[in-house]
């Protein structure tokens, strides 16, 4: 019996009753916390074959943007650079593309700033609390990801 109690006292006393995040064992910013929390990334498939990877990031809970304005930050890695992309939020077409240069602030903040990704903020205008990011090139879509507003 003294076996049991010592055992779970020991227990207890190495788990403790912590609250830390994954955010609390790296020394990030406040900034840094809220990006990554709202960045999703995903491979783009085609026939079972990786044509690239894109990290995408959910600006509006980071700047707070008015009226139904959906902001993106996109690092978009592909194997062929003279592939097209189009970027969808729940299957309408983006209002507004900016292609960002190599050295820009989302990227910086959230260590994405490598020579081979391309940077882009895209603009949508959808009024849902649920949305559904896809890419898609001419022939399928190729990765979709689902972003919750609040």
């Amino acid at each position: 019996m003294k076996r049991v109690i010592f055992f779970t006292l020991l227990v207890f006393s190495l788990t403790g009753c912590s609250h830390k995040t994954a955010f609390s064992v790296f020394n990030i910013s406040k900034e840094q916390k809220v990006l990554a929390a709202n960045t999703q990334r995903v491979k783009l498939l085609q026939n079972g074959e990786t044509l690239g990877i894109i990290n995408v990031t959910y600006l509006n809970n980071f700047h707070h943007y008015k009226g139904n304005k959906q902001v993106f930050f996109i690092a978009l890695y592909l194997k062929n650079k003279n592939q097209y992309i189009s970027f969808l939020l729940n299957n309408k077409k983006a209002i507004y593309t900016e292609k960002l240069p190599k050295e820009n602030r989302y990227a910086k903040l959230l260590g994405l700033n490598e020579d081979w990704n391309q940077f882009y903020k895209v603009v949508f205008n959808v009024d849902k609390k649920i949305l559904l990011f896809s890419c898609e090139n001419t022939q399928n879509s190729l990765a979709s990801l689902t972003f919750l507003t609040y």
